[in-house]
């Protein structure tokens, strides 16, 4: 288990020594690398560069949005500087109330601070267990249960477990985290890195990239049957209806000719109405490292009525009528 005297909480006078370094009054300062031979002389294709980087603060102001209970207050500031075998940003937190910190010494603000500090993955002190660790531990997917933040995070980190998986488990937590590490899948940049006085912190490498697309897909049920929600029908077959999954919505094309017959008579669908389906998922992964995923619900068996009126398939010669009685 985690040593306690290795924990930055653990440190005497650890709040002004957290806000010299976030304000950059306090040797060591911060910085995101990409590592690999093709950035030997420090360059890297732009646009790749720039989803890395508006991944990484997408990462840290959505854990800051999450544990301060603010929105857009935390900023990250960076200026670059090209080194040999790596392209290195120095970055810096910035937050109107950093510099007073004789005013907020005690405050839940400054523990909250502290906190996205380890998580994002910059403190020393609490390196290997921040939520790049766990997202190279568990391969890129949620935290099912507290078995798998075993020996995760150090003992004495202020954070419950339920808010901790509150936020990993957050979608744009996790999509940030994803677009950070999109770099990595460009050909010769191999690893990423958060950096504390240009020593690395955390360390993402692309093979970690590579498990965690892998686990993605394999995850993905491609034939299941499901009950699902009408958000938005549509009434041409080529086109998506907008459907929800208990609450989680996506659209999905309709390819069950019996459907498109009722539909032909005059039957119409809307917003709760419900179709119990076999769906039909196919993912692919794109070069910039988004899923794209497509759904096709490839029969209907049963549409229930928002009156609570079920109607199993086929049923086409009742006709239209038949919703109605």
């Amino acid at each position: 288990m985690h040593d306690h005297d290795d924990s930055l909480f653990a440190e005497e006078n650890w709040q002004r020594n957290l806000v010299e370094l976030l304000s950059g009054d306090k040797a060591g300062r911060t910085s995101i690398a990409y590592v690999g031979r093709s950035l030997e002389q420090g360059r890297m294709d732009a646009v790749a560069l720039a989803d890395g980087l508006k991944g990484t603060a997408r990462f840290i102001n959505r854990v800051g949005e999450l544990c301060l209970g603010t929105h857009d207050e935390l900023r990250l500031e960076v200026e670059g500087e090209p080194r040999s075998g790596s392209l290195e940003i120095f970055v810096r937190f910035a937050h109107e109330l950093i510099g007073t910190v004789d005013a907020i010494a005690d405050s839940k603000f400054l523990t909250g601070l502290a906190i996205i500090f380890a998580l994002t993955g910059f403190n020393p002190k609490d390196a290997g267990k921040s939520l790049l660790t766990l997202f190279k531990k568990l391969k890129g997917r949620p935290i099912d249960d507290e078995t798998d933040l075993k020996a995760a995070l150090p003992d004495d980190l202020p954070i419950e477990t339920a808010e901790l998986i509150r936020i990993f488990n957050d979608q744009e937590v996790q999509a940030a985290i994803r677009a950070a590490l999109r770099p990595l899948r460009e050909e010769g940049v191999e690893t990423f890195e958060t950096r504390v006085d240009q020593k690395a912190v955390e360390t993402v490498s692309k093979e970690d990239v590579i498990a965690a697309d892998a686990a993605e897909i394999a995850a993905i049920i491609n034939t299941e049957d499901k009950v699902l929600d009408v958000q938005k029908a549509s009434f041409v077959p080529h086109l998506a209806w907008h459907l929800s999954d208990r609450g989680k919505p996506f659209d999905a094309q309709i390819e069950d000719p019996v459907l498109w017959d009722h539909i032909a008579a005059g039957d119409r669908f809307g917003f709760g109405d419900r179709l119990h389906v076999t769906l039909h998922t196919e993912a692919e992964r794109e070069a910039n490292g988004r899923l794209r995923v497509t759904r096709t619900v490839t029969k209907v068996h049963l549409i229930e009525r928002g009156n609570g009126l079920q109607i199993p398939l086929p049923l086409l010669d009742s006709g239209p009528d038949a919703a109605a009685n």
